[in-house]
């Protein structure tokens, strides 16, 4: 066996049944030619006039430049020109070859529909068979390759008919349902409602306007006849049945992977390659004749597809609701992972930028939004289900890899993006199944993943947010120590082991300091005294701003001999520290401490009372020293 040789196909879902056709073809070509391995870079965005309908769904072309592959196959249905032009470009740089598929780039080889000669056929027709003499043109996108020689088709027919062109007859409309339905009215405002024939550049928006027309009364074909440069399912099952030319997706594909291996092997090439649509006729245009439009197997696939979609759908929208609720990383892998089981994926990887991970769980404000790159250079697993991978979650792998795996021969990798919007977090790839392509209900998988996301972090703000606050309320503004709301929280840790020293400090002279030098002052001794109790206190000790002037302290420390000498240490520190300051006024502390070895709340409060009384007793033997 050869080195296995790594294909990219770059295409969009948007058009969810031409998708699955190109793949489907692409993926068995590449299979009877040998060893190769197909890697699909797809999304269920489209680009309008360049610009990405959204950033994150088409931040996956830009995964594609990552990995040396052997060659890549750039479908048109991405719908930006420029985008796959800057592809060819990075590829050619690095000697990658390329083909196009439905599109034509500067110094690469492509296979094509001839969209001239199909716009041409459609004219034709109705001139001739149907004596349509005012015909409207709808198309996608002004400057889109395919709609400009269906345009040129459409004037070049008009002129050799002595029919005189006329620029307010030429629409372009982004492809929905919704924008065929408002097609009459357009036809309206431009004056141009007595069309007797309106051709589309894709078959749903001629059902669109077929919709609308019927709601209005109108009839077609009688009012209006109808035609598409696009025949697909749609066409085939609607009534009546548009008139639409079959597009050759099957054989342009095959072409498209011949050319490139042509191309790896060395052997001269053909760089244009043009197919020639054929008409499919249907009622829409007014012809009876149905020619070879029903098809069973089509049907039958309909049919199967809209079965297991139901069947799926229930399940797929439980999965859903247990992603929202994720509180962990690993609780999200775990539920991503049941629900590619629960719908029959065989092998998985689900990855996410390292470096936004931190971002997700809000230990970090950075986000890879804002580089350049939408990709880290390391990609951790968050889940997967690989052949002879007993556990693949957390491994790290670099981004440049594509995948932790070595591809073998004819095996299809579907790499679809995990992103909120335009924020990107990683991508999952489908290993060997045409589930992800073949099953609409993917669309739901595929947003569901990136809001489970944005939901994980929003619930780790969240936690944060509570976190803080509650921090804050057991805080006290002045001195920064625990209050009395932390001791009663945490006093029950000290009683439950049986064995622990309450310590209670109160500062000598607080109100001879307010009232001679203010209240200021008083305050700044106060954070002296807060300063040198932190200083001597131990780590796992529980430090409390009890009252004004009164602190407490919980220790685990029990040695009477530790906390007899606490009062000499914690005055000195003090000194120290206003000495730094040069104070005008001596500060000071009384310490009182009571050890308690029993485990209930009644006794750590009478060992409260000892120690309170021990600190007066203390108060008062330095008031008469003079200390």
């Amino acid at each position: 066996m050869g080195k296995v040789r790594k294909i990219a196909l770059i295409t969009c879902g948007s058009n969810f049944e031409r998708h699955k056709r190109v793949v489907h073809e692409v993926h068995e070509t590449l299979k009877e030619m040998g060893e190769y391995a197909l890697y699909v870079f797809t999304n269920y965005g489209i680009f309008v006039n360049d610009t990405p309908y959204n950033s994150g769904a088409s931040s996956i072309y830009q995964l594609v430049k990552r990995h040396n592959f052997d060659g890549c196959i750039l479908g048109s249905n991405v719908g930006s020109h420029s985008m796959l032009s800057e592809l060819a470009k990075t590829f050619r740089k690095c000697g990658i070859p390329c083909v196009g598929l439905n599109v034509i780039l500067e110094q690469v080889p492509f296979a094509i529909l001839d969209a001239y000669s199909s716009q041409v056929q459609l004219m034709e027709h109705l001139i001739q068979e149907h004596q349509c003499k005012k015909i409207n043109l709808v198309g996608f996108i002004r400057g889109d390759m395919f709609t400009e020689q269906a345009v040129r088709g459409y004037r070049d027919v008009l002129e050799r008919y002595g029919m005189v062109y006329e620029e307010k007859r030429v629409l372009s409309k982004i492809v929905s349902i919704e924008n065929g339905r408002t097609l009459l009215d357009e036809f309206k405002e431009r004056g141009i409602d007595d069309a007797d024939a309106t051709i589309c550049y894709h078959d749903v928006h001629a059902i669109g306007l077929c919709l609308e027309m019927k709601k209005r009364g109108l009839s077609v074909p009688k009012d209006m006849r109808l035609c598409s440069l696009n025949y697909s399912t749609n066409s085939m099952v609607f009534r009546p049945v548009i008139t639409g030319i079959n597009r050759q997706d099957e054989s342009i594909s095959r072409k498209a992977c011949r050319l490139l291996g042509d191309i790896l092997d060395g052997k001269e090439i053909l760089y244009e390659n043009y197919f020639y649509g054929k008409i499919k006729y249907g009622q829409s245009c007014g012809c009876q004749v149905i020619n070879d439009s029903f098809d069973e197997e089509i049907f039958q696939e309909i049919i199967l597809n809209k079965i297991e979609s139901g069947s799926q759908i229930s399940l797929m929208m439980n999965y859903n609701d247990a992603l929202e609720k994720v509180e962990s990383l690993h609780e999200l892998g775990n539920n991503v992972f049941k629900m590619l089981q629960g719908s029959k994926r065989r092998e998985f990887v689900f990855c996410l930028n390292k470096r936004d991970i931190g971002y997700i769980l809000n230990e970090t404000e950075d986000f890879g939004k804002d580089m350049e790159e939408p990709f880290d250079d390391k990609m951790v697993v968050i889940s997967g289900n690989l052949k002879g991978v007993d556990n693949i979650a957390d491994t790290e792998f670099e981004t440049s890899q594509i995948l932790p795996i070595e591809p073998k021969a004819g095996d299809m990798y579907v790499i679809m993006p995990v992103h909120r919007n335009e924020r990107v977090y990683g991508y999952v790839t489908f290993i060997n199944s045409y589930k992800p392509i073949d099953m609409y209900n993917h669309r739901i998988l595929h947003e569901s993943i990136g809001s489970s996301i944005e939901g994980l972090r929003r619930q780790m703000i969240l936690r944060s947010s509570i976190r803080e606050l509650d921090e804050q309320h057991m805080r006290d503004a002045l001195t920064g120590l625990y209050n009395r709301y932390a001791q009663e929280r945490y006093v029950h840790k000290f009683i439950e082991s049986g064995s622990f020293t309450v310590v209670m400090i109160d500062m000598d002279g607080l109100k001879v300091i307010n009232d001679t030098y203010g209240h200021l002052a008083g305050n700044n001794a106060l954070n002296i005294m807060a300063d040198a109790l932190k200083a001597c206190v131990q780590p796992s000790d529980l430090l409390v701003r009890y009252a004004g002037d009164e602190f407490l302290i919980l220790s685990y420390m029990t040695d009477c001999e530790y906390w007899d000498a606490f009062d000499e240490k914690l005055n000195q520190t003090m000194a120290d520290l206003a000495e730094k300051q040069t104070l005008s006024y001596k500060i000071g502390a009384s310490v009182g401490y009571s050890v308690c070895n029993q485990n209930t709340y009644e006794a750590f409060v009478e060992c409260y009372r000892t120690a309170d009384k021990k600190m007066y007793a203390n108060k008062q033997v330095r008031k008469n020293t003079g200390k």
